[in-house]
């Protein structure tokens, strides 16, 4: 709410980070606009009910004068001022409050819902342009492999066959890469549409590989701060708005009264000497309204407690919910960081270093023909898809962490996974057929 206001507010520039996207769909979401006038309304509403009723104004004239000792009675002008009970003009006042109430609890639940959707379509825009950078670098080893083992046909160490295998692998690899703009595009599509149809920069999104953290918070912590969400406090608002409707209810049962003035415009009287001769009338009184339709006033206090009991009942379906919300999230965040750190740890290391010794070999003449181009071709495969997958592991961790904070409605603790001591994955320089020239002379040698 702090950070919403009726006032157009200027969001930070794109800078490829994800809190200025969320700031932009915070800012600029159509749906934060719609929140923000609804919640305008309602608010606008308090001072629309629960007014004092209207007193009437009324004027008669007398066509034909009433005749009368102190003279003719001409004209009458009355004022009628209800009194309403307190409990009437309370009641539409606070129901309105709580209803507002509610609006502005659900602009902050809607905040926490934007931050949740655009993080997931960012990490997925992220994700794409990875696997791009990845396939561009596969693609050049690819190229240059073709080169050597072109060069390698004239002397007799490889086939046609092994060209034509290695060049296919190439035509897979920018089929790929040429999938990547559709993908990118249709991934920004819903990046703008989570912040609210924004253009998006060149380049929009962080390169480098984001951290992975482990939750520090205890279970019961996470269970316990789902209390505090704002959906909570929303619906307790709105079954308030349904209780302050039913004391209205049960205030109309009773009499209404009315205080009544009048006054009467009297004319001279026709003889003279007559005591009070022209003097005015006024007179003052009091009237009651008689509930005769008690059942009904009572039936719309009976159905909106029925209705506030109706909207507290969610409160346990949606806790229910949240809380298995939080075991599936935990659990992926987990799963997530362990299998990264496997990936990092292990899997790309081991993929890395078969294909450099694939690699090697096939450089120096030690292992050729077809099943040397194959099972290099397969450990070029293997790395790239494992890089690949440590990718989309990173990106599920992220969007399933900020999944977890919006269940539990404010930011998680935790911390960055210790360091690696394994060195970064690189993609190995490919060989030059003038380096497998001078190999192949020193296999001679």
């Amino acid at each position: 709410m702090s950070r919403l206001s009726s006032a157009p507010v200027e969001p930070a520039p794109l800078d490829g980070s994800l809190e200025t996207y969320v700031e932009h769909a915070v800012l600029r979401a159509p749906r934060v606009r719609e929140a923000l006038l609804t919640y305008q309304a309602q608010a606008a509403r308090i001072d629309a009910v629960g007014a004092w009723p209207r007193p009437t104004l009324s004027y008669f004239a007398n066509v034909r004068p009433v005749e009368t000792r102190v003279g003719p009675q001409r004209q009458r002008v009355g004022v009628r001022v209800p009194i309403a009970w307190p409990g009437v003009r309370r009641s539409p006042r606070e129901a309105a409050a709580h209803r507002a109430a509610a609006a502005a609890t659900r602009l902050d639940a809607l905040a926490l819902e934007l931050r949740a959707s655009v993080a997931a379509a960012y990490w997925r825009v992220w994700l794409v342009e990875r696997r791009g950078v990845q396939l561009a670098e596969q693609l050049e080893v690819t190229l240059a492999l073709q080169e050597v083992v072109q060069s390698r046909v004239a002397v007799g160490a490889a086939s046609v066959a092994d060209v034509q295998q290695v060049a296919l692998r190439a035509a897979r690899i920018q089929d790929e890469l040429r999938s990547i703009a559709p993908a990118r595009r249709m991934r920004e599509a819903d990046l703008r549409a989570a912040i609210g149809g924004a253009a998006l920069p060149e380049p929009s999104i962080a390169a480098s590989l984001p951290p992975i953290r482990r939750i520090t918070e205890s279970r019961d912590a996470l269970h316990a701060a789902v209390a505090a969400r704002p959906e909570l406090a929303s619906i307790e608002s709105e079954a308030l708005a349904f209780e302050s409707e039913a004391s209205g209810a049960r205030a109309s049962r009773y009499p209404g009264l009315t205080v009544g003035l009048d006054w009467m415009e009297t004319g001279p009287a026709r003889q003279s000497g007559v005591n009070g001769d022209g003097r005015d009338a006024l007179s003052v009184g009091f009237m009651l309204s008689i509930p005769v339709d008690v059942s009904a006033d009572r039936a719309r206090a009976s159905a909106a407690l029925l209705q506030a009991a109706a909207v507290r009942s969610r409160v346990e379906g949606f806790t229910v919910d949240w809380r298995a919300e939080i075991e599936r999230q935990s659990a992926t965040i987990e799963d997530t960081a362990a299998r990264v750190r496997l990936h990092e740890a292990t899997l790309l290391p081991q993929a890395q270093a078969v294909f450099e010794a694939r690699l090697g070999r096939a450089a120096t003449g030690q292992e050729g023909g077809a099943a040397g181009v194959a099972a290099l071709l397969l450990a070029q495969t293997d790395l790239l898809q494992i890089g690949i997958e440590r990718d989309a592991l990173h990106a599920e961790h992220l969007v399933a962490w900020a999944a977890l904070e919006r269940v539990v409605g404010r930011p998680v603790a935790g911390v960055e996974n210790e360091p690696l001591e394994t060195a970064p994955q690189q993609t190995p320089a490919p060989p030059t057929p003038t380096d497998e020239a001078h190999a192949d002379d020193e296999v001679a040698q």
